[in-house]
C-alpha cells in the first residue's frame, strides 16, 4: 500500500461488500453465541450450501443471500 492510501475510502462495491460481511457475522454471533464460533463457520464448508464456505459465497449477493437464510433457518432450528 502507499502512504497516501491510509485515508482513502471505500468505494461504493467494496463499502456494499463490507456492510453486507458486517451484517452476516453479526447474524451468524448471534445464532452461534460468539463471534469466535462465528467466524470458525464463515470458513468451514456447508452441506447446506453445497459444500461452499459462507465467506467464499457472501461475494455475491446471491450468495449472501443464500448464507442469511440458512442462518436464519439455523437460529429457528430449521437446517433443510
Amino acid at each position: 500500500a502507499k502512504a497516501g492510501d491510509a485515508g482513502r475510502k471505500l468505494d461504493v462495491a467494496q463499502s456494499s461488500r463490507t456492510w453486507q460481511f458486517a451484517k452476516i457475522l453479526g447474524l451468524a454471533t448471534e445464532v452461534f453465541g460468539s463471534q469466535d464460533k462465528a467466524e470458525a463457520w464463515m470458513d468451514t464448508p456447508a452441506m447446506a450450501l453445497d459444500q461452499h464456505k459462507p465467506i467464499d459465497l457472501i461475494r455475491t449477493p446471491e450468495g449472501a443471500s443464500m448464507v442469511e437464510v440458512l442462518l436464519k433457518r439455523m437460529e429457528y432450528g430449521v437446517y433443510t
